[in-house]
């Protein structure tokens, strides 16, 4: 092994200050040291052995936000009788979403043509359209905005293609927001 007196020799031999390099080198050592000691026992806790440190295995916590899911029905078995445009009483309160879908089922024995809107306040007056499409007959029709797309206020404005003689519609906004 290796003394110190060999090393503060050497170290003059080639113009390094020894006391220096060996206090370099200690301090380097003793990091690295520490480093792979706490990656090991990471690893360990991490793939659920036990630490080969005895005592308390550390605590790790990561903190994620957590989301939560809520639904607004808008619209609930409207029964559309004519061809006229049909605006909702209100339209969903989407404040703090990070993600919004819009559910229209269309049970009516007509295709109904809708509008996604967006506003900055629960009115469709003067509303942004976002999107527009048709449901056909008897099913669904499944929206998901795009983040940058929404204001706070969601809603649909649907319109029967055809005058229906059975049925009713619904239209759910899904809102996925953090808690």
């Amino acid at each position: 092994m290796v003394t110190k007196a060999q090393i503060d020799r050497w170290a003059k031999e080639q113009g390094l200050p020894g006391q220096g390099l060996l206090d370099y080198l200690s301090r380097v050592d003793e990091l690295l040291i520490a480093n792979l000691m706490m990656l090991r026992e990471l690893t360990a806790v991490l793939s659920g052995q036990a630490p080969s440190i005895p005592g308390q295995p550390p605590s790790i916590s990561i903190a994620a936000p957590r989301l939560g899911i809520r639904t607004e029905t808008i619209v609930s078995g409207y029964n559309a009788r004519s061809t006229e445009t049909v605006n909702p009483d209100r339209l969903a309160n989407c404040i703090g979403a990070v993600r919004i879908v819009v559910i229209i089922k269309n049970g009516l024995d007509q295709d109904v043509d809708y509008a996604i809107l967006s506003n900055t306040g629960d009115s469709y007056s003067n509303a942004f359209s976002l999107a527009t499409g048709t449901v056909t007959s008897l099913t669904s029709e499944l929206y998901q905005l795009n983040f940058e797309e929404w204001m706070p206020y969601v809603g649909a404005q649907l319109t029967p293609v055809g005058v229906p003689t059975t049925g009713s519609v619904d239209i759910t906004v899904i809102i996925q927001e953090m808690r």
